[in-house]
């Protein structure tokens, strides 16, 4: 497992003075009021980042980092992930994963299909929506537990249900 967890993603400049707008990876909307740093990965190194301040939440969230201070500052940052130590997370209800620990997961239907791997989970509300890409082309599916027979993050591995999955998704 990693030791590190990406908890928000840079997606553009806001302003002129190194506000940057950031995709919230989490469940709390709030994810970064929580926080007095944050860590980037620079030079296959993970390097802390004190949070100025912060403002909205969600995918309204903006945040000021120390030594960011123009837009040119933020779009060399722009689809850079943000990151906490894994230690300092909160511990997630049983049957909930970290995003990042999604992502890459290699998705098996119980007929031993390979469907992709998990690309992207959007947050739509009620479930979260698993994005598996394979060879080009694009998968959707909710992430519903009665589609879920297995969530493996140690290995990697994702076991859907073949049945639930074509009354779930266009395949």
């Amino acid at each position: 497992m990693k030791d590190y967890l990406a908890i928000g993603q840079a997606v553009k400049p806001h302003g002129i003075k190194g506000g940057i707008k950031v995709r919230v990876l989490s469940d709390y909307p709030d994810r970064f009021h929580d926080e007095k740093y944050i860590y980037r990965l620079q030079n296959n190194e993970y390097v802390k980042m004190n949070i100025q301040s912060v403002s909205g939440e969600g995918d309204s969230t903006i945040l000021f980092l120390d030594g960011i201070k123009s837009r040119e500052d933020v779009e060399a940052m722009r689809r850079e992930l943000f990151y906490i130590k894994r230690s300092e997370a909160k511990p997630l209800p049983k049957g909930n994963y970290y995003i990042s620990d999604l992502m890459g997961c290699k998705v098996l239907d119980t007929n031993e299909k390979e469907l992709g791997n998990i690309v992207d989970v959007m947050q739509a509300g009620a479930v979260d929506v698993y994005t598996v890409k394979k060879n080009g082309k694009i998968l959707l599916f909710p992430a519903l537990k009665r589609l879920l027979i297995k969530v493996d993050i140690e290995n990697k591995l994702i076991v859907v249900d073949a049945e639930v999955l074509k009354e779930v998704a266009d395949i």
